[in-house]
Parts: structure tokens; sequence; C-alpha cells
């Protein structure tokens, strides 16, 4: 579980995913937001959904400087 306040730490979470399970990690959630509109996501599900496109998700952070991306050209 990881507790966070940011969407970078959920994006990282979906890229370092596949890293995890290679040493035994069965599930990654993160714990997002606060109060009433505090989320648990699984980060599995997330990854399921965006598969071919979860190893260029850092490098649009990088390039973009922000967590935001309007627009994925593929």
């Amino acid at each position: 579980m990881i507790k966070a306040n940011d969407t970078v730490a959920l994006v990282i979470a979906v890229n370092v995913l596949p890293d995890l399970k290679e040493i035994g990690v069965k599930q990654l959630w993160v714990d997002f937001g606060q109060g009433l509109n505090r989320r648990r996501i699984r980060v599995q599900d997330i990854c399921l959904s965006i598969i071919l496109k979860t190893h260029g998700i850092l490098f649009f952070l990088a390039f973009s400087g922000c967590d935001v991306v309007s627009f994925l050209p593929w």
C-alpha cells in the first residue's frame, strides 16, 4: 500500500509494478486522496487497462514535467 496525495506516485507505481512482480510482490495498492475523497486504487487494474502504454508513462512524465497529459499520440 502506498499512501499518496499526488498522481505522480500513481504513475510511478504503474511503471514499477512489473519489476516488483519479479521479486514476488502479489498486489500493489495506492491509497489516494483525503477525507471523503479518499480512494484505494489497485495498480494491477490500471496496468491491465493500459498495458501497452505503461512503458512510456515515465518518459512522458519526465518529458512534459507535469502529471497531466491531455493526449497520447497512439
